[in-house]
């Protein structure tokens, strides 16, 4: 994409850097400690750290990273290391190579280092600069528990050295380009946000007032919901739309009826909240137990067709049918199933309903708010619904299909264009800092 608009240099030589490859003839290149001061991050005294009172905010990795700046959320009143402002702030922890820029003074610790270019570098070159080359730690990084590298690592990143006045020209050009770009792909990011609030608003909408619009209405005796179709049934449980047998409506094994011990490799499928995505039931976890242990769980058994509802997450209640691709399987504690009286209620329409604005608006009435919020089994039972013939139910759930999936399909092409334009920027400061592309007359 960068060839057809910017022509290259006239000549280039080789940096014996494999990944790098060949750089303008006039270009140089050094290890990046010969560029700049790297001050590596030390941990302070556990008790000269705190999250109030006096001292230097202080920054322990890149978990207090923004989007370009810092959000400290502790004070130290003894700090071994510090970043002055204008720094640059490099994780050198998991993930290794997020980079942030110190708008003032801030302690450091271990997870970070402090990047201070000396006069051979501009710094607005040198923030692009460690953005193109910081993908060189991952090569790097060793540890254990999670992955690391030492400043020393950092410091042998390689640091490629144009002219001063085209480093100037050169961070000059890519502000002015990736500030297009990060426009753009705003904008497309709030339309990603309006299409998802389109499809929210249709569904709901559905669900609540039928897609007759000129159907009689009535009070649903419910004041956020307002009126509903005079037709419809008011007041139903959701328990009343289980079959009627016992175990119809429930939700998983406690889980000391099944151990992770008792888990294997292949067999019957074990369904747990993260199987229930947006789109529909997504395996995510290959778990499985035998036939014989699935015999003893019949009770907590999951046909196609059943109605799964996720009891814990952010927020609870998404709800999905278990599509007919999928063998029998068993649901886990934290998984409500619904084998569904089809003479009341439609599967498809009931897991349209229940992830509707409608549906979570009644799961916030029952919500527990704890370390993941939740719902109570027996509360989420009594929920009261309101619900057209199933024959509308039908024509509700086909009306839908057939609109999400166009807006689908444009979320899709949304999102794709955002990619591209992120590894465009990407690509473009990689080009212009490594001197595969002429930037000078565009600056």
């Amino acid at each position: 994409m960068t060839a057809r608009r910017f022509r290259p240099y006239p000549s280039y030589k080789d940096t014996g850097i494999e990944w790098l490859g060949k750089i303008p003839e006039q270009w140089g290149v050094k290890r990046l400690k010969y560029a700049a001061v790297i001050v590596a991050g030390q941990s302070p005294p556990s008790n000269a750290v705190s999250s109030d009172g006096e001292g230097l905010p202080f920054l322990q990795g890149n978990a207090e990273f923004g989007p370009r700046h810092p959000s400290p959320q502790f004070v130290c009143d003894t700090v071994p290391k510090r970043a002055e402002e204008g720094d640059f702030l490099l994780s050198v922890r998991a993930p290794v190579g997020a980079l942030n820029t110190a708008e003032r003074k801030y302690g450091i610790g271990r997870g970070l280092c402090a990047i201070r270019p000396t006069e051979v570098m501009e710094k607005g070159y040198a923030f692009y600069l460690l953005l193109a080359v910081r993908g060189a730690l991952d090569v790097v990084a060793t540890g254990s528990t999670f992955e690391a590298v030492a400043a020393g690592d950092v410091g042998g990143l390689p640091s490629v050295q144009p002219p001063l006045p085209e480093q100037r020209s050169i961070a000059a050009f890519l502000d002015r380009e990736t500030q297009r770009i990060d426009t753009l792909v705003e904008k497309k990011e709030r339309l990603v946000e309006l299409l998802h609030e389109r499809r929210t608003a249709l569904i709901s909408h559905a669900v609540t007032k039928g897609l007759d619009p000129n159907v009689r209405m009535k009070d649903s005796g419910v004041e956020w919901l307002g009126k509903i179709p005079e037709h419809w049934r008011t007041g139903l449980k959701l328990s009343y739309l289980a079959v009627s047998r016992r175990g119809a409506f429930t939700n998983g094994p406690f889980g000391s009826d099944l151990l992770t011990t008792e888990l294997v490799g292949s067999g019957v499928p074990v369904i747990y909240i993260g199987d229930i995505g947006t789109e529909g039931y997504c395996r995510a976890r290959d778990r499985f137990v035998t036939k014989g242990k699935a015999i003893e769980l019949d009770a907590f058994r999951v046909d196609p067709g059943d109605v799964l509802i996720a009891k814990v997450g952010d927020p609870p209640g998404f709800a999905c049918v278990y599509p007919d691709t999928e063998p029998p399987g068993v649901v886990t504690q934290d998984v409500v199933r619904i084998k569904v009286r089809q003479s009341l209620s439609r599967p498809r329409y009931l897991s349209m309903l229940l992830n509707s604005s409608y549906g979570g608006a009644l799961v916030d009435l029952i919500c527990v708010e704890s370390t993941r919020n939740r719902f109570s089994f027996g509360d989420y039972r009594g929920i009261r619904i309101a619900l057209p013939p199933v024959a509308e139910q039908d024509a509700i759930a086909d009306y839908l299909d057939r609109e999400t999936k166009r807006i689908d399909a444009m979320l899709e092409k949304v999102r794709r264009s955002v990619e591209l334009l992120k590894e465009y920027r990407t690509a473009l400061i990689s080009a212009a800092v490594t001197g595969k592309i002429d930037v000078r007359d565009a600056a």
